[in-house]
Order: structure tokens, then C-alpha cells, then sequence
């Protein structure tokens, strides 16, 4: 590994936010689930941003930096997707939280690196049914 890859490779491991790759966990609240994305998002863009670089190197390089980066990233996007996957089955229990979870849905189909668009609409309906499921009457 070069001196420019294992400087990214440090920067990006001390910027890596504790919670972000901490094991999957239910959270307490949506509010804990959609900040927990937040960063998971950040360190996965990251991740596959260092992937992409060393790519470019790999010609250059030995190969192990390279598989180490795509394992990384892969197990970021891991994350991502295990958060994604417990926000679209979180049952609001108040209209804040059916709020916050319908505006989460937007930004996750308006940004291009969630995970949500790989699963087509179902995703999205899973999401609506779980808030209409807290919102109907029993």
C-alpha cells in the first residue's frame, strides 16, 4: 500500500463515527435510527470513495490494499442497508414520528446513495404500511 492510499485509509478510520459501525441494534427511537443512518451513510460514501481511488492505483499497487478497501466498504454498505431495512419496518407510535419517518422516505428516495431504490417500490410501501399501521384504527 502507497503512502497516498494508507493516509486516506487512516483518514477515513478516524473519521468513522463509533455508532456507525457499531453492531446492529434496535434502537430506542426512530430519531436514534435516522441519526445512526446519517452516519452510516457518511462512512459508507467514504468507504466506497477510497475503494474508487485505490481502483485507479491498483495498477500500481498490490492488490491486498484494494480487497481490503472493497471488504470495507462492503460491510459499510452492510450497515446502511441494516439501518434502512429497521426504518422502513419502524412502527411510529406518535404523529412526530409518523412525520419524521415520512420525511426520511423522501430524502431516502430523492438521494441517490440510499439502498431503498435497489428493492424497487416494495420498500416504499412497507414503509407507508408501517405508518399507516400506527395512524389507522385497530
Amino acid at each position: 500500500m502507497d503512502r497516498r492510499t494508507f493516509i486516506k485509509a487512516a483518514v477515513v478510520a478516524a473519521s468513522t463515527p463509533a455508532a456507525a459501525m457499531a453492531p446492529p441494534a434496535m434502537a430506542a427511537s426512530l430519531s436514534d435510527l435516522i441519526e445512526r443512518h446519517r452516519q452510516a451513510v457518511v462512512v459508507d460514501r467514504a468507504a466506497w470513495d477510497l475503494a474508487s481511488d485505490l481502483d485507479d492505483d491498483r495498477a500500481e499497487m498490490n492488490g491486498s490494499g484494494y480487497a481490503t478497501a472493497i471488504g470495507a466498504a462492503r460491510s459499510a454498505s452492510s450497515v446502511t442497508r441494516n439501518l434502512e431495512a429497521q426504518i422502513v419496518a419502524f412502527i411510529p407510535t406518535t404523529l412526530q414520528e409518523a412525520a419524521d419517518k415520512a420525511r426520511w422516505i423522501i430524502w431516502a428516495y430523492d438521494d441517490d446513495f440510499c439502498y431503498l431504490h435497489e428493492e424497487g417500490h416494495r420498500l416504499l410501501i412497507e414503509a407507508l404500511r408501517a405508518i399507516a399501521t400506527a395512524v389507522a384504527p385497530a
